[in-house]
């Protein structure tokens, strides 16, 4: 495990022993699956929505003030607390994981819908709303992932508390 922490960091080895091997059940462990997942979940999942929703809502001048506790936001996408915690109690923190990554695919759908990207230019109070209801969701999905990756969730939940682009949390690999 050193040496997959030294290259990849250890929250991207904790999202895939929480997410990808089962808590109860021999798991198989490669790298190429590990590889795979990092990009397909944090790369280009979770990495890619924090960049596009801070970027628009820097740009746009949007924020939102969120709790001081770290508590979730009430907002307009699913309401992840009962499902995560049914799991959480149950030891599948797989499934834990699996409803936040529905959040993010949740998150990427609305802005393909919604489109805030061009609506700006037509529409900018649509578009300032629609980047208000993403933050909201994304600060709900950096509260959810604090005990399963804090160093991550706790760069996410800065960026959105301080209206900032954070560094690339996860960079692609080949």
């Amino acid at each position: 495990p050193l040496e997959i922490v030294n290259e990849y960091g250890t929250d991207a080895l904790r999202y895939y022993l929480a997410r990808h091997v089962h808590p109860y059940e021999d798991s198989d462990f490669t790298l190429a699956s590990f590889k795979e997942a990092y990009n397909a979940n944090l790369a280009n999942g979770l990495g890619n929505l924090v960049s596009r929703v801070m970027k628009m809502a820097t740009s746009y001048g949007v924020c939102v003030k969120p709790p001081q506790d770290k508590t979730p936001i009430k907002n307009d996408f699913q309401n992840m607390e009962a499902a995560i915690t049914e799991a959480m109690e149950a030891y599948r923190f797989n499934e834990a994981m699996d409803v936040i990554w529905a959040e993010i695919k949740n998150l990427d759908s609305f802005i393909q819908k919604n489109e805030p990207f061009k609506k700006i230019k037509t529409a900018p109070d649509e578009a300032k709303k629609d980047v208000e209801l993403l933050l909201k969701g994304l600060w709900n999905i950096g509260v959810y992932l604090l005990p399963f990756l804090p160093k991550t969730a706790e760069s996410v939940l800065s960026a959105i508390e301080e209206n900032r682009m954070p560094e690339a949390l996860f960079k692609r690999i080949d």
